[in-house]
């Protein structure tokens, strides 16, 4: 758990630092209280070398957030789509590619995507089907192919309802 911990510590000032230059340390400490105060749980995919490998040892230390949710004092709120990347651009976090597919079409088209790529597909092709398929094309702010490379270990669906 200490070396989780440390490889957290690392990353995220390294993070903070590539956002706010200057202002990181501020800005995380901002960020760190805001949290704190708001109950805040902040889940993210945390990519490093120290942790070793599986499939392809990446090209440099990174986090990508994947959910964000209010713990609140009862039921918790869980963001949408829509609010995690709010939030992450807000505070300049690190964001995956997001693709939504909102009608039946595209999700119907998603899936034979998926089920064409999802056995070989590396990161530049099943990227480029999904960005034809999709409703809606968000770019990551970490780009996979230069943090991680053409390995793609698998893909994060979110099914909401309307």
């Amino acid at each position: 758990m200490l070396q989780l911990h440390c490889c957290w510590c690392f990353c995220s000032g390294r993070m903070f630092h590539e956002a706010w230059g200057s202002k990181a340390g501020e800005k995380q400490a901002q960020f760190n209280d805001f949290i704190e105060r708001n109950r805040i749980c902040i889940s993210m995919e945390l990519v490093t070398a120290v942790l070793g490998d599986h499939g392809q040892r990446p090209r440099e230390d990174y986090a990508v957030v994947t959910a964000v949710t209010e713990l609140g004092n009862g039921k918790p709120k869980f963001y949408s789509t829509l609010e995690v990347i709010a939030f992450c651009r807000k505070w300049r976090l690190p964001t995956n590619h997001v693709w939504l597919f909102s009608t039946r079409k595209s999700v119907t088209s998603f899936f034979a995507a998926y089920d064409l790529l999802c056995e070989e597909g590396m990161a530049t092709s099943v990227c480029r089907a999904l960005d034809e398929v999709a409703d809606i094309s968000a770019p990551g702010s970490k780009d996979h192919i230069k943090v991680q490379g053409e390995i793609l270990e698998g893909l994060v669906a979110r099914i909401v309802s309307h």
